[in-house]
């Protein structure tokens, strides 16, 4: 996702939240080069995501302890052999997107949106709760076999860490609007926070429309017809009294 630049302001993105970097980029020791070479891009890939084993555990199945042992250390999945080659840092001192928005807290302007259109791209699994887009995919390939990438939506897979609602939701409604079951299964906001640290992706974006833009193209279409007519008439008329 592409965040435009404009009067001298440097933005990025970082897990659905937009920061105005500029008093970054012009003061922050250490930092500046990494800011710069991401401005008006989405950097999420260079943070990492709050590791399993730190989350409530309302949210974990304490019973997978195998795989909670080893996500305890915080690291950047998403970075490139090109970034990694030209040692691009990952900022593990600031772990998940409660700490990333306390730290950047002064330079947050605003929440990322994503037209309905583009849920899906580039092979994403979502989940939409209220207004807010879910980025499930980590979850969902973890669950594949690695040799034969068949996907087993079983609690009992030994990579489904999440407690065993929490998963037989995700894997049930992934890509669609979800937010009637979520209201029923899970009124706490502790649950609401063990999502947003591990797949808050966006805001969903539903000024537009593609069935809403189509009828207003032909209704354009309609208005020009119809001023057509009208000038086609006025101008019969006027030949017509010229002629007498």
């Amino acid at each position: 996702q592409e965040i435009w630049k404009q009067s001298g302001e440097a933005w990025i993105t970082i897990f659905g939240t937009i920061y105005n970097m500029k008093r970054f980029v012009n003061s922050h020791p250490g930092g500046t080069k990494g800011i710069r070479d991401y401005l008006g891009n989405d950097a999420s890939h260079l943070f990492p995501r709050l590791p399993p084993a730190f989350l409530p555990p309302i949210c974990v199945d304490a019973s997978k302890s195998e795989y909670l042992s080893t996500h305890t250390t915080p690291h950047c999945p998403l970075l490139s052999r090109e970034e990694r080659l030209i040692d691009v840092s990952c900022h593990d001192q600031l772990v998940g997107v409660s700490a990333i928005r306390d730290y950047f807290g002064p330079e947050h302007e605003a929440r990322l949106v994503i037209p309905s259109w583009r849920l899906g791209e580039n092979g994403m699994k979502w989940i939409r709760v209220d207004k807010t887009i879910y980025n499930v995919t980590s979850y969902i390939d973890g669950l594949r076999n690695n040799r034969t990438t068949v996907l087993d939506e079983s609690h009992d897979n030994p990579n489904a860490f999440l407690m065993e609602k929490l998963h037989e939701f995700i894997v049930t409604t992934v890509n669609s609007d979800a937010t009637a079951v979520w209201n029923e299964l899970f009124p706490s906001e502790d649950i609401r926070g063990c999502m947003d640290e591990l797949f808050y992706e966006a805001l969903i974006d539903d000024r537009y429309d593609p069935v809403c833009a189509k009828i207003g193209i032909l209704m354009y279409i309609f208005l020009f017809f119809v001023v057509g007519m009208l000038v086609v008439q006025v101008m019969c008329s006027l030949l017509y009294l010229f002629r007498k």
